[in-house]
């Protein structure tokens, strides 16, 4: 039988999933990991077969007394599916998070989308400087993520035509 601390599992599934997933979700599976583990403590030295529906739960109502339900939900299921590749290497015998249900979204999380008011498009702009400016009123005139205005390049500009062009990194849409 194979063993493996739940530190030493989720590290070397972290690192296998950087060369599997897109750099964000790379990012979001080690932070999700290593929050885990953050909130295991000493009990994170100890094998993998070890972890139970009851800490799983512990840590999601931990996560939801100050997330929002989706994003709870997210988590558990981020290492919902590394505890299915534990099971597949032969690590664990039975998924602790399979045991845990998601949780459904409260009142107080709820949220509404709006735009930036005018006079708070103003005040950004009185506190932003340099490319960060430009940044900002690129996104506001386009509606881009931050990561998608950051990694344009000049051959995707064409001021002549007054378009721009590029692939999305999240959805990967093609947009001109």
């Amino acid at each position: 039988v194979k063993r493996q601390t739940v530190r030493e599992f989720l590290d070397g599934w972290a690192k296998r999933k950087e060369l599997e997933v897109a750099d964000a979700s790379a990012v979001e599976y080690r932070r999700v990991g290593d929050g885990f583990i953050e909130n295991l403590g000493k009990r994170a030295e100890k094998d993998v077969s070890l972890v139970t529906p009851a800490q799983v739960a512990a840590w999601r109502d931990g996560l939801a007394g100050r997330l929002a339900a989706g994003t709870v939900n997210k988590q558990l299921k981020i290492l919902r599916g590394a505890w299915n590749q534990a099971a597949r290497e032969g690590l664990v015998t039975t998924n602790p998070f399979a045991a845990v249900q998601t949780v459904k979204a409260r009142r107080s999380f709820e949220t509404t989308r709006r735009a930036f008011t005018v006079d708070e498009m103003r005040r950004i702009l009185a506190a932003s400087a340099g490319e960060w400016r430009g940044i900002i009123l690129f996104g506001l005139y386009t509606g881009q993520r931050l990561s998608d205005i950051t990694g344009l390049t000049w051959n995707q500009v064409d001021p002549a035509e007054g378009v721009v062009h590029f692939v999305t990194a999240k959805t990967g849409a093609v947009l001109d």
